[in-house]
């Protein structure tokens, strides 16, 4: 097991707080090949009519089955996930995208699960990016978001945490272009 280490800041603001460089110890990201990557790019001055919908389900109907049917007293190894997103959205497109990511009843299992986003957000782009996370307890979600706004680039947030399930938010939007702006919506209801 090696640590990961969340919400590295360039400078150290709100220390007292203790939320600059959060460290998970026993967490271990999936390797290289257990990641599931996905890509997205939409074209230039594309409009969105209907938004992108992508889902992950943790604790399939076959994983529940077989935690069933081990011993309850026999002591179950944490299963590891790894996903990755990357989004591209060229000059003056707009889209929205909508991520569900949610576990069924995991009966006594363990899930770690990391999900790495990123967003390449070109000249006078928009990206919405709409989180709804409903986990179980037993289910511990680390959630990286990565975003680069170029000029005029807008990126918009709006999250909902839910269940009893363990999350970690690692956020870092990048405003390098001229009139970039971000903005950011959370709820948590545990």
């Amino acid at each position: 097991m090696s640590e990961l280490v969340i919400n590295r800041l360039p400078g150290k603001t709100f220390r007292w707080l203790a939320v600059n460089e959060t460290v998970l110890s026993s967490f271990e990201a999936g390797g290289e090949g257990d990641c599931v990557k996905r890509v997205y790019e939409i074209p230039e001055n594309q409009k969105s009519d209907e938004p992108e919908r992508i889902s992950f389900v943790y604790g399939t109907d076959a994983e529940k089955k077989a935690a069933n049917e081990s011993s309850l007293h026999e002591e179950r190894p944490r299963e590891i996930i790894s996903n990755e997103i990357l989004v591209k959205a060229g000059k003056g497109s707009e889209s929205v995208f909508v991520l569900d990511c949610r576990s069924e009843q995991l009966a006594g299992k363990q899930i770690d699960a990391f999900l790495s986003l990123r967003l390449q957000i070109e000249e006078r782009a928009t990206v919405k990016l709409i989180q709804l996370h409903c986990l179980q307890e037993g289910m511990r979600l680390v959630n990286r978001i990565q975003a680069e706004c170029a000029d005029n680039g807008r990126f918009e947030l709006v999250q909902f945490f839910l269940g009893n399930g363990a999350f970690y938010q690692d956020l870092q939007c990048e405003l390098t272009g001229y009139q970039s702006a971000f903005g950011a919506d959370a709820a948590y209801l545990i």
